[in-house]
């Protein structure tokens, strides 16, 4: 018997394989040179280059075309590469918040760093497959890896509960998930999206029961992986007891890859049977916009703020699934990499007024800053500016290419309901800036003068204001409208 290797991109797969030997270097590096080494961040950092630079050949050697590898289990598209694009840059930012915190928190660095780059790299596997069984091997890969960083700090309680319940509620949902997996096995007899496809439209009504049970346990799945009410009880917890510029990696990153699996699952392999499921997911869309904004309201932790504000922000994503046409992915990936600059850029802040063990993350506790740190204080007004949908910042453009989405597809009650609760967003983002603007500073001393985190920060407002300014710029590069 004869049997057949076949071909491989390895040009198709080199963003993935780099983040990958990159991760396991940085683990090996330390294990070489102490568990404390200082040079572990330059070896992340290399990598996520490396991954970056990549995945632009990728993209130009690609260019409009749809190829697959591994027997057809990777896919380079405008998908996969917009994503690619997304998680790196969610990467990059990420490793140069964390530098000066992993130094005053004496972290493990290449336990640190090496857990964020595999982490990343199953964002981007989960991107870049059409293949059900290769979705959830990078959703394992990207989860395993994010609870590790959640309780990296072994000497804290807070940090060890958050790590516990995320593991716990995490492994619950990937059972959900497998399950659902095995329900749209038994359906269609494929794991193969494109296959499945056609299969469920040639003969979607011959077995609707097996079917709608499969697609229920992933959006269960789903809703977890990306905070949807109601499977979002986990996040506020985790969001808070994790290291900041771990909360800031998995806030965008973990949601970026859970919405890009969505998209290839409901968008491309369910799109036939659209109505079968589209009124559970407008239901759980206005749960967790409504949800998230109230309960934003009433917090005073800046942490848990922006945990219930990115539960919304799920829910604005997930308006674009419901959309389902050729402007809503664009719509979702757009959204998605604006909501990296900005929500990365909250959090660095977060991580320099924190301080050593994040004694000051009540929102109380950025009173008066304009005075001490004026331009900190104008960098946060950006970022809180931008995650509140006001114009031109990129965070409005986000909202509208959703909204307008949902639109174009006829669903504009929902885009009402968006924009109703967009409104009220608005106040808990514009309460800090009072504070921050119009009051006087209070006695917490802030340290701003690592250059990797002023870097971060630069990079983040730039990407913020610019995104907004040249939207249909952004959106022709990176997804080849």
């Amino acid at each position: 018997m004869e049997i057949k290797i076949p071909d491989i991109n390895w040009l198709m797969a080199s963003p993935i394989v780099i983040l990958s030997i990159f991760g396991m270097l940085t683990l090996i590096f330390g294990i070489a040179k102490g568990r404390h080494t200082k040079k572990a961040v330059f070896v992340a950092l290399l990598g996520t280059l490396l991954a970056l630079v990549s995945n632009f050949i990728c993209l130009f050697e690609f260019w409009q075309k749809t190829n697959s590898t591994f027997s057809e289990m990777l896919t380079s598209d405008y998908i996969s590469t917009g994503f690619n694009f997304i998680f790196l840059t969610v990467t990059l930012l990420s490793i140069f918040v964390s530098h000066k915190y992993v130094q005053d928190e004496n972290l493990p660095e290449n336990e640190y760093y090496g857990m964020m780059l595999l982490s990343a790299a199953g964002m981007m596997l989960m991107a870049s497959t059409t293949n059900l069984v290769v979705v959830f091997t990078g959703l394992e890969v990207m989860s395993i890896a994010l609870y590790i960083l959640a309780g990296i700090k072994r000497n804290e309680l807070k940090s060890l509960e958050a790590a516990l319940k995320y593991f716990l509620l995490g492994a619950f949902a990937s059972g959900f998930f497998l399950y659902g997996i095995s329900m749209l096995y038994g359906a269609t007899g494929t794991l193969d999206l494109k296959i499945m496809a056609e299969i469920v439209s040639k003969n979607g009504t011959e077995f609707p029961m097996i079917l709608m049970v499969g697609i229920t346990f992933l959006i269960v799945g789903f809703g977890f992986k990306v905070a949807l009410a109601p499977f979002h009880v986990w996040t506020p917890d985790v969001y808070e007891g994790a290291s900041s510029p771990v909360t800031g990696f998995m806030s965008v990153g973990a949601k970026a890859a859970g919405f890009a699996a969505f998209m290839r699952v409901f968008d491309v392999a369910l799109i036939s049977i659209k109505t079968d499921w589209i009124d559970v997911l407008a239901v759980l869309a206005i749960l967790t916009m409504v949800i998230g904004n109230i309960l934003a309201l009433q917090q005073t932790n800046f942490k848990r703020l922006l945990a219930y504000s990115s539960i919304t922000h799920a829910g604005y994503l997930l308006l674009g699934i419901i959309a389902g046409n050729e402007l809503s992915s664009q719509a979702i990936m757009f959204y998605l990499f604006s909501y990296a600059f900005m929500n990365i850029g909250a959090f660095a802040i977060i991580t320099l007024v924190g301080n050593k063990n994040e004694q000051f993350v009540n929102v109380t506790d950025f009173t008066g800053l304009a005075k001490k740190k004026p331009l900190l204080a104008f960098l946060l007004t950006i970022f809180l500016f931008s995650l509140a949908g006001i114009p031109p910042m990129a965070g409005f453009f986000g909202k509208y290419f959703i909204f307008s989405a949902l639109i174009k597809s006829g669903a504009t009650n929902l885009a009402i309901i968006g924009v109703l609760n967009a409104v009220v967003g608005v106040y808990y983002y514009l309460s800090p800036i009072v504070l921050v603007w119009m009051k006087e500073p209070n006695e917490v001393e802030i340290n701003d003068t690592n250059p990797m985190l002023k870097f971060a920060l630069i990079i983040s407002a730039l990407g913020t204001i610019l995104i907004g300014i040249f939207p249909s710029q952004v959106m022709s590069f990176l997804f080849q409208i």
